[in-house]
């Protein structure tokens, strides 16, 4: 279990679901928090890159708008303010794990 602070101030808390370490993988879901989605479930996995020293991360996540029923659907519980948060998570977290893994 780990708590995340987000930029805007939300937190979000997730469990680690599974690590692989052959495959290089792990999984994790978020529990509950400031990203409006419901049932995230996601993956990160790291592979050998193209060149000398460089890697490889795919980071995939599935969920559903946080308003699971037929419309009309309340603001801020639709598809496009999940995957536009999510879009942001995956921004901002890819660049923060290069740097981290630059610096090591």
């Amino acid at each position: 279990m780990r708590t995340l602070t987000l930029k805007s101030g939300g937190k979000v808390v997730e469990r680690l679901k599974g690590i692989d370490e052959e495959a290089m993988k792990l999984k994790y879901e978020i529990l509950e928090g400031a990203v409006p989605v419901a049932d995230y479930n996601s993956f990160i996995v790291v592979a050998k890159g193209s060149g000398p020293n460089e890697s490889s991360v795919t980071w995939v996540g599935r969920f559903y708008r946080v308003y699971k029923l037929n419309p009309p659907i309340p603001p801020g519980q639709d598809d496009e303010t999940a995957i536009k948060a999510v879009t942001e998570m995956y921004d901002s977290g890819l660049p923060a794990l290069k740097k981290l893994a630059e610096t090591k």
